[in-house]
C-alpha cells in the first residue's frame, strides 16, 4: 500500500471545459456527471480549475462592469475563465498516493489535477481516496490459511474485488464445490466451518487501476479432484502440481488475477 501512486487512484475519464465556455454549462456538467471539479483546458494543457465552491461563490457575488444588468446573476453573463482558479497545485502519475493525500489535507483541496509531460492526464479527488480506503478496509489481508474441507479456518472472512463476477464465481463454486448466496451486488461463498469468501464486482471507476493480486492458500483433501475440475473450466496452473517436502500443491490464477495455491491435506489440518 505504501507504494501506491496517484496514477493508480486517479480518474482518467475526464470532463473538461474550455475557457470561453459558460458558468451555467459548468454547473450543468457538474450536476449531470455528479462531480465537483472541472479542469479548464487549452487543448491538453491545463489552464485552470472550476470547483463547485467557485460556482456557489459566483452566485453570491455581483461584479461591477462584467454585466450590463447588475441585478442579474453573474453566471448568466460570464465565461468560466472569469471564475476559474489559475494558481493550481498539480501532481504527476508517479507521485506517491500518500504525498497527494497530504497535499490535499494540508491545503484543504478537494482534488489534484494530474499532469504528465505537460498534458492533463487525470484528476484525483477526495472520492478516489475514500473509495481506496473503503476497499482496503473491506479486503481482509490473507495472512492465514483458508481451509477448504474438514478443518477449522484460521481466518473467517475474505473479500475480493473481481472483474468478472460470473466467471470468477464459477471458478470457486464449481472448482472447489463451495456453495454461493447473493448479498446485494456481491456473492458470498461458504466453506465448511465459518469461513466465507465474498466476491465483490470491481466498480467501473476502478477498472483502470491494477490492485495487487490476493494470494490464497486452500487446503483440501481431494486435491486431484479440484485440479481436474479447475482444468475442465479452462484454468491452467501457474505452477503445475509438484511436491515440496511432504506437501503436494499447485497454483492457479483465478479469472480476476488472484493467485490460489491448492494444497492437499488429510482432512484434519488445524
Amino acid at each position: 500500500m505504501s507504494d501506491l501512486t496517484v496514477g493508480e487512484l486517479m480518474s482518467r475519464s475526464l470532463v473538461t471545459l474550455e475557457a470561453e465556455q459558460s458558468v451555467p454549462l459548468a454547473r450543468e456538467l457538474m450536476e449531470m456527471e455528479r462531480i465537483r471539479h472541472l479542469p479548464v483546458v487549452d487543448g491538453k494543457r491545463l489552464i485552470g480549475l472550476v470547483t463547485y465552491r467557485d460556482l456557489l461563490a459566483a452566485h453570491r457575488q455581483r461584479v461591477d462592469g462584467l454585466i450590463a444588468e447588475l441585478d442579474e446573476p453573474i453566471d448568466l453573463a460570464i465565461p468560466v475563465s472569469r471564475v476559474m482558479r489559475r494558481q493550481l497545485w498539480t501532481v504527476n502519475p508517479q507521485t506517491p498516493a500518500l504525498e497527494g493525500a497530504r497535499i490535499m489535507s494540508d491545503h484543504d483541496f478537494g482534488c489534484l489535477p494530474v499532469i504528465d509531460d505537460g498534458d492533463l492526464v487525470g484528476i484525483v479527488t477526495e472520492a478516489d481516496y475514500l473509495e481506496m480506503a473503503m476497499r482496503t478496509l473491506a479486503r481482509e489481508r490473507v495472512e492465514g490459511e483458508l481451509v477448504s474441507r474438514g478443518s477449522t479456518a484460521r481466518i473467517t472472512s475474505i473479500c475480493l474485488d473481481v472483474d468478472d463476477l460470473a466467471t470468477t464465481l464459477r471458478f470457486y463454486r464449481v472448482g472447489f464445490g463451495w456453495s454461493a448466496t447473493p448479498d446485494g451486488r456481491a456473492m458470498v461463498l461458504s466453506m465448511p466451518g465459518t469461513t466465507t469468501l465474498t466476491l465483490l464486482p470491481r466498480s467501473a471507476r476502478a477498472e483502470s487501476r491494477a490492485p495487487a493480486a490476493a494470494r490464497l492458500r486452500v487446503y483440501c483433501p481431494d486435491l486431484h479432484g479440484v485440479l481436474s475440475r479447475l482444468e475442465a473450466l479452462g484454468a491452467r496452473p501457474v505452477t503445475p502440481l509438484t511436491r515440496i517436502d511432504d506437501e503436494q500443491l499447485a497454483t492457479f490464477s483465478d479469472p480476476s488475477g488472484n493467485l490460489v495455491t491448492v494444497i492437499r491435506c488429510d482432512g484434519d489440518r488445524g
